[in-house]
């Protein structure tokens, strides 16, 4: 192939790419129990090529104390919702923490952080979405986490019942809880 097919099928390409950006009814997420914020920051080509892909992405088990993270430089552009890990022993690591990463030029809105989860609302021209992303400690009180919940999702889903819900976790025994919404 020569030269100039190949720089015009290149063209074509980033035609269909921008126009598929402009068109499209999805969004591209990822969650990701990271084992710590480091792992954020020790990726190879390929894992940091995936996330940039990723309009939003979303980390659990952060073990990050700090009310503010500096996101590592290949995801410069994305703009970060934290809710901090926390630290119940003198010794050891931090337990649990949240973080949210989204594009900067994405219309993100925060609606909801405790310990638990984060619950944020995108909205775009062609939907709307309420993603809430949690994580329980293997230690926390079940029964009372279950409660919350379902009174966060009964209110939150008469308030945004009209964009479709991403509901993600990383703890299995929810799978059941999640059904009965």
């Amino acid at each position: 192939m020569d030269r100039n097919k190949i720089e015009q099928a290149e063209g074509r390409a980033q035609q269909m790419t921008a126009k598929t950006k402009e068109t499209r009814k999805y969004l591209r997420a990822c969650f990701w129990n990271i084992n710590g914020i480091r792992g954020l920051y020790n990726l190879d080509t390929e894992q940091i090529k995936f996330l940039r892909e990723m309009e939003i992405i979303c980390l659990s088990e952060t073990w990050l104390l700090d009310e503010k993270l500096t996101p590592p430089v290949f995801l410069s552009d994305y703009n970060v919702i934290l809710s901090p890990a926390n630290k119940e022993k003198s010794l050891g690591r931090p337990s649990g923490g949240l973080a949210v990463l989204y594009k900067s030029e994405m219309n993100v809105t925060q609606i909801e952080i405790t310990n638990l989860w984060i619950i944020c609302h995108y909205k775009q021209k062609k939907a709307s979405y309420v993603i809430m992303y949690h994580y329980w400690k293997p230690t926390e009180d079940i029964a009372f986490c279950i409660e919350m919940l379902s009174e966060t999702l009964y209110t939150k889903l008469e308030q945004y019942s009209q964009s479709k819900w991403i509901i993600a976790t990383l703890y299995t025994k929810l799978e059941a809880i999640l059904m009965r919404f």
